[in-house]
């Protein structure tokens, strides 16, 4: 079954490589001029909520992975892309002043241990398959501004808690959304003309608690670095060093 699943995707491959040449002259030039970059971004992450029991905070975040921009027009580009990112954020309780006499257990605990807070630090990971329409606002300026979806697939969680002094480390998912929608806004800078450095945020729309009471949202900002390869993944003659020297008239 394996063998036949791969040799259904060869031949998909191969037939994908003959109808390009039965495309439309524009659309043909689209693809063509389609390049590999690999991406890496680091930056800061946090949950918007609607729980007023928990406070949230920020935690890093970072991400790697490639985006194939096809260049639509001399200002305007369409950018996909595949990467492995975190998200996440700390969210953490105080007890209030005078422990001594809450009626909380843990309240009298923690007044006992000198230990007032429950502090979470939860680290998601997704594989994501975003997409962006990129503009340049002025033609002469290497400056470009984008706007996307991002579609977020959950691989993990992991959480380390610390509870009134008691440190423990989770593992799962339960509860949360698999897939997970987010409003993506950019903006990026041509520092060569294969090195870009810009700013991505990442505005999460899908609620990713699935339990009731209270709404979870990513919101994630970051600094990303690109690398322009002479590489076009859609066409076979790329995977050969003559076929990468023939992408250059496409430059």
């Amino acid at each position: 079954m394996k063998q036949t699943k791969f040799l259904y995707i060869i031949v998909l491959f191969f037939q994908c490589q003959i109808a390009l040449g039965q495309l439309p002259e524009k659309l043909q030039n689209d693809i063509c001029s389609a390049r590999l970059k690999p991406i890496i971004g680091a930056g800061l992450s946090n949950t918007g909520s609607s729980d007023d029991f928990l406070d949230y905070s920020s935690k890093p975040s970072i991400m790697l992975g490639v985006n194939v921009p096809l260049q639509l027009s001399e200002r305007t580009q369409f950018i996909m892309g595949a990467v492995y990112e975190t998200k996440g954020s700390v969210s953490s309780y105080e007890v209030d002043e005078g422990l001594g006499y809450s009626p909380n257990p843990a309240g009298r605990i923690a007044a006992v241990n000198n230990t007032n807070s429950l502090e979470t630090r939860s680290t998601r990971a997704y594989v994501s398959l975003p997409w962006q329409v990129g503009v340049k606002p002025i033609n002469d300026m290497p400056l470009s501004v984008a706007v996307g979806v991002n579609n977020s697939f959950l691989l993990s969680q992991k959480s380390k808690v610390n509870s009134f002094g008691t440190e423990s480390t989770r593992n799962g998912t339960d509860n949360l959304r698999k897939f997970n929608i987010g409003l993506l806004l950019g903006v990026a800078y041509d520092i060569t003309p294969v090195i870009s450095a810009g700013i991505l945020y990442d505005h999460g729309l899908t609620d990713i608690n699935e339990q009731e009471g209270f709404e979870l949202r990513d919101r994630t900002l970051r600094f990303t670095l690109a690398y322009k390869l002479n590489f076009n993944p859609i066409f076979w003659e790329s995977y050969s060093r003559r076929g990468r020297s023939k992408m250059k008239m496409y430059q």
